[in-house]
């Protein structure tokens, strides 16, 4: 007589825990210690999961300098790149993952043009808890990789099919356990310390912020400051600190020059047209700042990106 099958077709028959596995957590649960009270337990005050959350690859050198609201993980995969994080270098090697907070200025350099790069961009509530991976790329174990590569294949099922909410609720708990296990590995290295503070790193976000919505008027520090509602000697002393010691109107100056180069390159705009876009009135002071930022003219600049783009087009054409 045959043996009915109470598995599911399809589902393979669920394989017994290994005896000795269960024996460890018998061996590790032993020296727990009694609850004092069987009715109140441990208070945690846990963050607000990771949500808005996206996911993809880059296979070559990322372009451009971004500033916005989200956080960003950046997994180097192959290669390795060099992250500038409101001027300030950081080397990401291959196998390393480092977190971008938001509104942190941000652009690549010193990568090889074949660099392999995912991308796990989301929102947060609350992200105290992540201080410590503040600017420190943190080298990925075998359990990060397993992890991250389970979120990837829920992610895709998730997008492709929204129905069943636990999985888009798994993604947002797998992505916020895989932020603490870095965190905490970080922490437990004891290569902190962290000078900045949460408040701190808020109002420099808002600087960022107030830079480029405002990018085509030329605020001054002082006026910075009062949109902060800080005192002028307090912001410039922050931004030392965040910048490594540059000054803060130099700071103002690089964001609107680097989205001035952006406008260029594009191909849309005139040399005049996007210095007024970036807040400069005299085409002349323009110029000046443009060249000691990037080492060329504005209108040599333009020229230079136009017959690279021509050049990637035909080459993409062939």
């Amino acid at each position: 007589m045959k043996r009915k099958d109470n598995c599911r077709r399809g589902h393979p028959r669920p394989i017994p825990m290994s005896r000795s596995l269960l024996a460890r957590v018998v061996a590790e649960a032993s020296s727990l210690p009694e609850p004092e009270n069987y009715r109140v337990g441990l208070k945690i005050d846990p963050p607000a999961l990771p949500n808005e959350i996206l996911l993809f690859l880059r296979v070559n050198r990322p372009e451009g300098e971004w500033t916005h609201h989200r956080h960003v993980l950046l997994f180097c995969l192959e290669k390795k790149l060099e992250a500038v994080l409101n001027n300030e270098v950081v080397p990401v090697g291959e196998g390393e993952v480092l977190l971008i907070f938001p509104y942190q200025t941000h652009r690549y350099q010193g990568c090889d043009e074949s660099v392999k790069v995912l991308f796990l961009s989301f929102a947060a509530e609350t992200y105290a808890h992540l201080l410590p991976l503040r600017n420190r790329p943190v080298l990925l174990k075998e359990d990060d990789v397993r992890l991250l590569r389970e979120i990837m294949a829920c992610y895709r099922a998730f997008a492709s099919d929204r129905r069943c909410a636990a999985d888009g609720v798994w993604i947002g708990m797998a992505v916020g356990f895989l932020l603490s296990t870095l965190a905490r590995r970080v922490a437990a290295a004891g290569v902190l310390p962290q000078v900045t503070t949460l408040d701190e790193l808020r109002v420099f976000e808002k600087v960022n912020k107030i830079i480029h919505e405002r990018i085509a008027e030329n605020l001054s520090v002082e006026e910075l400051a009062a949109k902060l509602g800080v005192s002028v000697s307090g912001l410039s002393k922050l931004a030392r600190r965040e910048l490594g010691g540059l000054s803060i109107g130099r700071y103002v100056r690089r964001i609107r020059i680097n989205k001035a180069a952006s406008l260029l390159a594009e191909g849309n705009m005139g040399v005049r047209e996007a210095a007024q876009s970036c807040g400069f009135n005299s085409i002349q002071a323009f110029s000046r700042c443009f060249k000691r930022e990037t080492g060329l003219l504005p209108s040599s600049y333009k020229k230079a990106e136009t017959r690279s783009g021509d050049a990637q087009r035909r080459s993409t054409d062939l």
